[in-house]
């Protein structure tokens, strides 16, 4: 798995935006969202973090909802549904972006991820209600 073809194929996508960076190429908000929804697939959170990071210190790059769904993507993909949360805020109350319909599948996929997750590995420290209960608010902000 590790060496499958995919992976590879990734692993020079992040080669190529390694090489962008070393020559002062400026990647495209497109390209930012391929990176971060490929990091999200192959569960790679901190470079997918450090993407973000560097996308935000862009003054190129408007960060519209596709993006932002990008980011709450690679929160939900790899069940850091606390940071998904603060994400989804951040895109309504600090970058004024409405949530659309993705962005609500988004998160409550993340939920369902984490509650199968917890369920399956009978994990007694995380609070399947809490999770459920969060999925529900989530379903009454999209209607």
């Amino acid at each position: 798995l590790c060496n499958s073809p995919r992976r590879v194929h990734f692993a020079h996508a992040l080669d190529l935006y390694t090489e962008m960076n070393e020559n002062a190429i400026t990647p495209s908000v497109h390209t930012y969202s391929i990176l971060l929804d490929g990091c999200a697939k192959k569960l790679l959170y901190e470079q997918g973090q450090q993407i973000w990071n560097d996308m935000q210190q862009n003054e190129h790059i408007t960060l519209d909802t596709v993006v932002w769904n990008s980011i709450l993507k690679l929160h939900c993909f790899n069940t850091k549904m606390d940071a998904a949360e603060r994400c989804y805020d951040d895109m309504q109350n600090k970058a004024l972006l409405a949530p659309d319909n993705y962005t609500f599948a988004t998160l409550l996929n993340g939920y369902s991820c984490c509650i199968g997750k917890a369920l399956k590995q009978h994990m007694k420290d995380v609070d399947v209600e809490e999770y459920l209960i969060r999925a529900v608010n989530v379903f009454y902000d999209a209607v």
